[in-house]
């Protein structure tokens, strides 16, 4: 099992990593479709994955973030500032949680309900 993590750890930092690119390219471009199906599929990618490891914590963030670019992708939001900050403070707690599960392969807790809640006014849940 510590080699399917390790390999889960290794994809979701190169998927964090094309997420961060997505981003910036977005922040140049907002209406660059390529750049939005780079970021839908690859916070996509780390829930499928999250969610059959167990990893609850990055499951729950990244569904909330997939919604948000779903809508995004298909045109029934706008990237906005507010949004685009949104899905950058998203980057930069995947990657933490990922940088902190490489040296104990466990998920560490954390309280993600202020992002979660920003996610969900973002995708218009609220």
């Amino acid at each position: 099992m510590d080699e399917i993590i390790a390999e889960f750890l290794k994809e979701a930092e190169e998927m964090n990593g094309q997420l961060e690119t997505a981003l910036a390219r977005l922040g140049e471009t907002p209406g660059d479709p390529v750049a939005m199906e780079q970021a839908f599929r690859s916070v996509h990618t780390i829930k499928g994955a999250s969610g059959f490891l167990g990893f609850t914590r990055l499951e729950t963030l990244t569904t909330a973030g997939e919604l948000l670019l779903g809508r995004l992708a298909e045109g029934r939001l706008e990237l906005t500032p507010s949004r685009s900050a949104v899905l950058a403070d998203l980057h930069d707690v995947l990657q933490d949680l990922v940088t902190r599960m490489q040296s104990d392969r466990a998920e560490p807790a954390g309280d993600d309900r202020d992002l979660l809640a920003r996610l969900e006014v973002a995708a218009g849940q609220s």
